[in-house]
């Protein structure tokens, strides 16, 4: 029903939008919950990041590479091989393939979502997630020391050695 407006049928016609827009997109939204998730119940990560892969300008190359670094990807979504080993499977005589190379794809997929897949352990990870947030965020740059200089004790929580090791004031380790 429309009242004055038009504010119901503009609102019913935003929601058809939005529907199909995420259904495009490969999302989906159950409608009780408004829970949004990927493909269907059965994708896995890589064929999440496949799909993106498609999606993204690659040289014919470097998609190839990519796709043997998303099959290194485990289910928890870190790298399992080596930089060095998929360099390997792609040097040749006639077409060298240099680590910085691989190095690059890595750096390309790492962005997919989620954020930080395919990096080789959580600090890595971490890091790759806080490099997405605005430089002028607050306490990025604690976040970001903590992170490069105290993750293990941080993991321990072992608030007086990072003050000791930083600097940093309770205050600032809570902040950051």
């Amino acid at each position: 029903e429309n009242n004055s407006n038009g504010t119901n049928e503009d609102n019913n016609q935003s929601s058809n939008e939005w529907d199909a827009a995420l259904s495009i997109s490969g999302i989906r939204r159950d409608s009780e919950s408004e829970t949004e998730f990927y493909g269907s119940k059965n994708e896995t990560l890589r064929d999440h990041l496949i799909w993106q892969l498609n999606l993204t300008p690659f040289s014919e190359l470097d998609h190839s590479i990519a796709i043997a670094l998303i099959d290194g990807i485990d289910d928890e979504g870190y790298l399992t091989v080596t930089i060095e080993e998929i360099r390997e499977d792609f040097h040749s005589e006639e077409s060298p393939v240099e680590v910085d190379e691989v190095e690059a794809v890595l750096r390309r997929i790492q962005q997919f979502d989620p954020i930080g897949v395919g990096c080789r352990d959580l600090k890595e990870c971490l890091i790759c997630q806080l490099r997405n947030y605005p430089k002028d965020t607050p306490h990025i740059e604690t976040a970001q020391l903590l992170l490069n200089d105290c993750l293990s004790l941080l993991g321990q929580k072992n608030y007086r050695a990072i003050i000791k090791q930083t600097a940093l004031s309770e205050q600032d380790i809570k902040e950051g």
